[in-house]
């Protein structure tokens, strides 16, 4: 796809230019956007969006233009042109400004290109939108569009060929009117300028090839003019230098000295014309000469037809069926339209001009072989059936028919895929056996070996051989091996099958559902890596019906070769791709299954240990919650004697010092005699006695409390383990008896 774009001044004639087109071309209009305020027709309302941009802003080039064409061959559907305009509009920054779309269709050659035009001027803030570097951007979007619709990629590079830059579109409609060759030219012009060291060396090598440098008429530049009187600014599209690099190389030359243009334009016409003046005069005895040995000189002798000639000959000879005959003999039959011929002739005298060849083409019915050559369908190489042929010619639609250059890239594209599957013949012969090839060939080996030492008596009882058997196969393999035998399969299917593989001969019903699987493995592969998920990687190669693959257990399918596979007997009837997977799609439901009934088994088990584990957890955390609770009651009652010792202590010391605050400054304490003395002294050991008495009265009362309360652990402990021996069916529960005893002696060792 090729895109260019420029700016424009002149609104009403560019929309001119749009629903119009050129002369030869029928245009179409597509589409207009943003015009309904300024009338119905296209050419008055860019004129009148243009008096608008001259009035309200300073803008010169209010408009933009874009041309958009295919490639040679390539075509687009009407929504698909729309999508590219869009798309240009919105890089170039355009969106939402009015616009013209039309189609430009040439009826010769079949060829549509688009043209859009756009009022760059923003209706809101009055200011001109810059497409910027345009050029890039169309560029780009031109790479971009043609993966996006699978046109064939036009390149961005010169070719090697070609050694100066792309020409302006003055010079290059000169050098067509002319019949010149331009890229020829240049290259000749950019040799000199490389290969001379100063400004007169450059124009004696000009002159050298016919060319004359001149000095600039319209800027300070200098120019060389050709033999056709063509002109080429010595710019930096050809030296690669800007122009004061340029005059300081070529400052030896005196520039007043240098003719100007039209005065080098005149010299190399009269050049030209003395030259070919030269060239076809010759004296009377030299025509007389030349005509005697005409004369004398035999006849050439008439050489055979070449490759392509004869198949048209022998289409020929049925000549109601010539076209059809063409196209059996892998010719294809072409119209040769008379632009065709024309471009022809343009490309041949560009190729002229650099020394190479190029063949000219004839308008008329023609045919293109494998080679890409063009040969036209005339009485040489028809014979006497020529008459006839006409006839049928006659009543051919030409418009039906393909292109020379159609039919060109047409052969091309042949040609390139069958050199690829050459190709890809030759790495398929060449390469190794893959893993999974061998993989078979190992499978075949096992049951060659297993047949070996592995006999059958007349009852149909299996007679191992040699020991030889037991050294050379695993027990696996000895097992698989009877297994097949016993149940009547051959030995390596079930090595097969074993191993996961499945050997299948490629049907037709079988083409779509691998294009299908690889449709589907393209999608999730694109939404896990946009997801950035990490997914195994499935495996769906292009097979052609009638040849082998392989088919793993997990779906994928692989090409196989026979060659890559030495003495494997492949079965003379294999199942489809479309079976084999479904085969082993049951396998692995019926393994799901059977693996989700053994886990169910294992989840109810685990339930269950959980659900004993939960209820021994209960038992022992309200057995502890009891312990915790009789310690708690102790240490109460430990608390509670010490706390009222302490109290009626301090209470007695309270009275004390509050008796001596209040009495004691009225009078002394008395002396007490030895009586005295002797009672008060018998008074106190009997409170000390009935102290005594009190605390060892309260530890038994906290003695039968806490018996009563261990009691009462001790049924309830009891009651809860026969529940679980009744659960656990016949489990032999604790006896709490002994366990209230051993409570019993621990209290007494404390």
């Amino acid at each position: 796809m090729i895109a260019k774009g420029n700016l424009h001044g002149d609104g009403a004639k560019l929309a001119a230019y749009l629903i119009t087109g050129m002369d030869g071309e029928i245009a179409e209009l597509a589409e207009t956007r943003g015009l309904e305020g300024f009338g119905n027709d296209p050419v008055a309302a860019f004129a009148a969006l243009q008096q608008v941009a001259e009035a309200q802003t300073n803008s010169t080039m209010p408009f933009f233009h874009t041309q958009t064409r295919n490639a040679a061959g390539e075509h687009l559907t009407r929504e698909q042109w729309l999508q590219v305009a869009d798309r240009e509009e919105k890089r170039l920054g355009f969106t939402g400004q009015p616009r013209i779309v039309s189609f430009h269709h040439d009826p010769q050659t079949g060829e549509t290109h688009m043209h859009a035009g756009w009022f760059r001027v923003d209706l809101e803030t009055m200011r001109a939108i810059d497409p910027g570097m345009f050029k890039n951007h169309l560029k780009q979007l031109s790479r971009t569009l043609e993966k996006d619709f699978a046109l064939r990629e036009v390149s961005n590079f010169r070719k090697p060929e070609n050694r100066t830059r792309a020409t302006s579109r003055e010079e290059f409609e000169q050098s067509r009117r002319l019949g010149t060759g331009l890229e020829g030219i240049r290259n000749i012009i950019l040799d000199c300028f490389e290969k001379s060291d100063s400004g007169r060396a450059f124009s004696a090598a000009l002159d050298a090839h016919g060319l004359t440098l001149a000095n600039g008429d319209r800027r300070d530049c200098f120019v060389v003019v050709d033999r056709a009187g063509g002109y080429h600014a010595l710019s930096k599209k050809i030296t690669g230098q800007t122009l004061a690099a340029t005059r300081e190389r070529l400052a030896d030359i005196d520039r007043q000295q240098l003719p100007g243009v039209d005065e080098a334009k005149t010299r190399q016409l009269a050049r030209q014309a003395a030259m070919e003046a030269r060239h076809w005069q010759q004296p009377e005895a030299g025509r007389e000469t030349r005509g005697a040995v005409e004369q004398a000189a035999p006849a050439p002798e008439k050489r055979p037809p070449g490759k392509t000639a004869s198949a048209v000959l022998a289409a020929a000879r049925d000549p109601f069926e010539f076209a059809k005959g063409i196209e059996d003999r892998g010719l294809i039959f072409v119209y040769v339209t008379g632009e065709e011929a024309k471009a022809s002739e343009r490309t041949r005298a560009f190729a002229k001009a650099i020394n190479r060849q190029s063949r000219v083409l004839h308008e008329g019915f023609a045919v293109v072989d494998q080679r890409g050559y063009v040969t036209r369908i005339d009485e040489r190489v028809t014979g006497e059936n020529w008459p006839d042929i006409q006839q049928h010619l006659a009543t051919i639609d030409r418009s039906e028919l393909m292109s020379a250059a159609a039919a060109r890239e047409k052969m091309k594209d042949a040609n390139k895929a069958a050199f690829q599957e050459q190709k890809e013949a030759e790495r398929e012969k060449a390469r190794p056996a893959s893993a999974l090839e061998g993989r078979i060939i190992e499978c075949a080996e096992q049951a060659r070996l297993f047949g070996a030492h592995v006999q059958k008596d007349l009852e149909g009882n299996i007679l191992l051989g040699a020991d030889a058997l037991a050294d050379r196969l695993r027990p696996e393999d000895e097992r698989t091996g009877e297994a097949a035998i016993v149940h009547g399969l051959p030995a390596f299917a079930a090595r097969l099958d074993e191993a996961g593989i499945a050997i299948v001969r490629v049907t037709e019903a079988d083409i779509p559902a691998l294009d299908a699987l690889r449709q589907d493995e393209a999608l999730a592969r694109l939404a896990a890596e946009t997801n950035n998920e990490a997914r195994k990687q499935h495996h769906f190669a292009a097979l052609e019906a009638g040849e082998l693959a392989a088919v793993t257990r997990g779906g994928d399918v692989h090409r196989i070769n026979a060659d890559k596979l030495p003495g494997v007997e492949i079965p003379a009837e294999l199942p489809s791709v479309t079976d084999a997977r479904a085969g082993f799609e049951i396998d692995r439901e019926q393994t799901d299954a059977l693996y989700e009934g053994q886990r169910a088994e294992t989840a109810a088990e685990r339930e269950a240990f959980a659900e004993a584990r939960e209820t021994r957890a209960a038992d022992a955390d309200k057995a502890q919650a009891t312990r915790e609770t009789v310690q708690d009651i102790e240490s109460a009652v430990d608390s509670g004697i010490r706390n009222a010792g302490r109290i009626a202590h301090f209470a007695e010391k309270v009275f004390q010092t509050g008796f001596s605050i209040l009495f004691g400054w009225a009078m002394g304490p008395p002396k007490l005699t030895r009586q005295q003395s002797h009672e008060q002294a018998q008074a106190r050991g009997n409170e000390e006695t009935l102290h005594a008495e009190a605390v060892a009265t309260a530890a038994a009362d906290r003695a039968a409390r806490l018996d009563d309360l261990l009691g009462q652990i001790a049924r309830a402990d009891s009651i809860a383990r026969a529940e679980r021996y009744n659960r656990s069916g016949g489990a032999e529960p604790d006896r709490p008896a002994e366990r209230g005893d051993d409570y019993g002696r621990e209290r007494e060792r404390d």
